[in-house]
C-alpha cells in the first residue's frame, strides 16, 4: 500500500512517531507523537542530511534523493539560524 510506504519514508526523516493510522476510503487518521528529545540528540550533519533527503537538491535516475554533496550540506551547516529552524521542523508535528 503506497500510503504505508509514504508514512514509513517520512518516519525515517522526522523525529515523529506514528503510533497508529487508519486509511479510510477518502481520508486517513494518524496518531502522531512529536519527539524533540530524539532530534536534540542528532548531530548537525544528521539534521542537514535528513532535511536534504526530504527536500533534495538533486535526484537519482529512479527519482530517489541523491546523496547530498559537501556544498549542499554546508549550505545548512554554515548557517546556525537555518540549522536551528531545520532541527525544530524535523520534530514538529504541526
Amino acid at each position: 500500500m503506497w500510503i504505508r510506504e509514504r508514512l514509513e519514508s517520512l518516519n525515517s526523516v522526522f523525529a515523529i512517531d506514528c503510533l497508529t493510522f487508519s486509511v479510510m476510503h477518502n481520508h486517513i487518521h494518524l496518531v502522531l507523537r512529536s519527539r524533540p528529545d530524539v532530534v536534540a540528540a542528532w548531530s548537525d550533519e544528521e539534521i542537514a542530511r535528513r532535511w536534504l533527503r526530504l527536500f533534495p537538491r538533486r535526484r537519482n535516475e529512479d527519482g530517489s534523493p541523491a546523496e547530498p554533496s559537501k556544498p549542499e550540506l554546508d549550505m545548512i551547516l554554515k548557517q546556525p539560524e537555518v540549522l536551528a529552524e531545520r532541527r525544530k521542523r524535523l520534530s514538529d508535528a504541526r
